[in-house]
Parts: C-alpha cells; structure tokens; sequence
C-alpha cells in the first residue's frame, strides 16, 4: 500500500521520550531489572519480542508515578537469544535483553 494511505494521528500532548530503557544484568540467565525515568504520571506498556518479531510476553501494562521506576522482567520460561522490549502509551523507548545460560 503507499505510504499515503497510512493514517497519522497527532497526540492531543506531547509523548514522554525516556530513549533507553536500562536492562541489568545483560546478559541475564533468568530475569532482570528494568529501569527508566518519567517525566509524570504515565500510562505504560512494556512488551517483549522475539528476535523474529513475535510477541513473547506483556511485561507490564499500567500507569506508574513520575520518577525513577523499576520493574522486574522474568525470562527463565525463554529460550537462549536476543530479545527487544518496547514501550509504549506515554512513553516510547526501546531495549535489548539477551538470554545466556
């Protein structure tokens, strides 16, 4: 499809931008700690992915208080590999986890 036929939407206020979510400790065997700042009271998704694409897990979907946050992502159920986190709503920032045992 051309690209003019894609619907763009202004947001009625300006997105938070937290650029890199932290991941620690990266690699992990079995789980991490992820960390980022708000900027004010959001509502955030947090999604893994694979390294195809697909949809691993919702890690967290609420609203968190401006801040520091951190919040604990639990991989043991996952294969060895590479995987992306995506957050979205509010806040739009991507990270990178790998699995290695």
């Amino acid at each position: 499809a051309p690209l003019s036929n894609i619907p763009l939407s202004v947001p009625s206020h300006p997105e938070l931008i937290v650029g890199q979510l932290r991941i620690y400790p990266n690699p992990t065997a079995s789980s991490a700690t992820i960390s980022f700042d708000l900027d004010r009271h959001s509502h955030v998704t947090l999604r893994l992915y694979d390294e195809s694409g697909a949809e691993r897990a919702i890690v967290f979907d609420g609203t968190l208080e401006s801040g520091h946050s951190e919040l604990s992502l639990s991989m043991s159920d996952l294969p060895n590999g590479s995987y992306i986190l995506n957050a979205s709503g509010d806040v739009k920032a991507v990270g990178r986890v790998v699995i290695a045992r």
